[in-house]
């Protein structure tokens, strides 16, 4: 991501990485929607600061 965030395009980070350019897109709409909470790996949902307030009322 910070890559893009260096002004490279999505095609040139992807073709720098060897990846397909619209994974790039994806992880970097994924980034601009979540932020800190992009990318959280095992399967865990993506959660806005919001969600996640609301997931604690519910829980506790």
């Amino acid at each position: 991501m910070k890559l893009c965030l260096a002004g490279k395009s999505t095609k040139e980070v992807g073709e720098e990485l060897g990846i397909r350019t619209e994974l790039v897109r994806r992880w970097k709409r994924e980034h601009e929607q979540y932020q800190e909470g992009s990318f959280s790996g095992h399967g865990n949902a993506n959660m806005t600061a919001e969600q996640i307030a609301l997931f604690e009322l519910v829980i506790v």
